[in-house]
């Protein structure tokens, strides 16, 4: 496989190479999901707290439902195909930069 274009720059990963960072990606930010749920879950009843937790917990609800499927599509992209079919895994960099997205400022 050739190297990954991202952003219009060439870094040195294939996309067959995306799997095991994108899977390590999906279980830590569906950790992160469930925790932050529970959090606002927990304290979302309380009155004597400040709206800016709330907020926090809401919007990084939010953006980890978003990035949790993107995590899911970056693995089954870059899992799909073979060396000699590799017509799934030229979508990899979409779903790469639909990854980094959420996360830029």
């Amino acid at each position: 496989m050739g190297r990954l274009a991202v952003f219009h720059r060439r870094i040195m990963l294939a996309p067959d190479d995306v799997y095991i960072p994108a899977f390590y990606a999906l279980v830590l930010h569906s950790v992160w999901l469930a925790s932050s749920a529970v959090v606002f879950a927990v304290i979302h009843t309380d009155c004597n707290l400040s709206p800016v937790l709330t907020n926090f917990l809401l919007i990084l609800i939010a953006t980890l439902s978003l990035q949790v499927p993107i995590d899911i599509a970056m693995v089954a992209l870059s899992m799909s195909g073979t060396v000699a079919r590799k017509g799934p895994r030229r979508y990899v960099r979409f779903a790469i930069s639909l990854n980094m997205s959420p996360s830029v400022r």
